[in-house]
């Protein structure tokens, strides 16, 4: 009886150690499948925090994408308005060429108008002078064709009063002074009043006359009334 006692206490302690052992394993089977449970509700958790990251990606990647071709449409653009700017700049210089060669033609133009203008002045000058003389000529070309009649008729008398003298027999040496008489009574100078006032005939015949009267004086000292043809001074 002992021994079945003895026997039944193993037996019974074995039972007891592998009940406990199957509740410690059942606990931990339990606790096992808690957090089998626990991990599969993580995993799914990570799962749609992944997928929810991946779509979060997607549209960044779209974002970025569109800022791309944003950044690409804006370089293009701003290489056309470089392309635009560098085209304005090249105008501009052009046109800064064009206004220096037309500010270089108007100064050029503006040196030729103030020559042209000295030369006009030079000119009327010149014509002005040329005027004056033209007027002194036509004043001179007025007074010989004043002169000319008083001549002319100073000419006519001396003729006369030589024909006088040679057909009186006058001496070889006096008719050789009478053309030194002659053109001493030519340079005479006509009075300013035969050129001055209008009544030059007047004058003309008052000069004449006078002459005439000198003249008659030189004949009758030449010729005296008593004198011979072959006499001397």
């Amino acid at each position: 009886m002992n021994e079945v006692s003895r026997r039944y206490t193993e037996v019974k302690m074995e039972r007891n150690k592998c009940v406990s052992l199957l509740q410690v394993a059942i606990r931990v089977s339990t606790d096992t499948r808690e957090r089998l449970r626990q991990q599969a509700n993580e995993s799914e958790i990570l799962l749609t925090l992944a997928q929810k990251r991946e779509n979060d990606l997607l549209n960044m990647r779209k974002a970025i994408m569109n800022l791309i071709c944003q950044r690409d449409h804006k370089r293009h653009e701003y290489c056309k308005m470089a392309a635009v700017t560098a085209m304005q700049d090249a105008k501009r210089e052009q046109m800064r060429q064009a206004i220096a060669r037309l500010n270089l033609m108007f100064n050029q133009a503006e040196s030729s108008i103030i020559a042209m203008k000295k030369a006009c002045e030079r000119n009327a000058r010149i014509r002005n002078e040329r005027a004056i003389l033209l007027i002194e000529r036509n004043q001179e070309v007025y007074l010989l064709q004043v002169r000319k009649p008083f001549f002319t008729e100073t000419w006519n008398c001396l003729c006369a009063v030589s024909t006088i003298h040679c057909a009186e027999g006058l001496h070889g040496t006096r008719r050789c002074t009478r053309p030194s008489l002659v053109t001493r009574l030519m340079r005479l100078p006509v009075p300013e009043a035969c050129c001055a006032c209008k009544g030059g005939t007047n004058t003309i015949l008052v000069v004449l006359a006078s002459v005439l009267k000198y003249m008659v004086g030189i004949r009758l000292h030449i010729v005296p009334p008593t004198s011979s043809p072959g006499s001397q001074f």
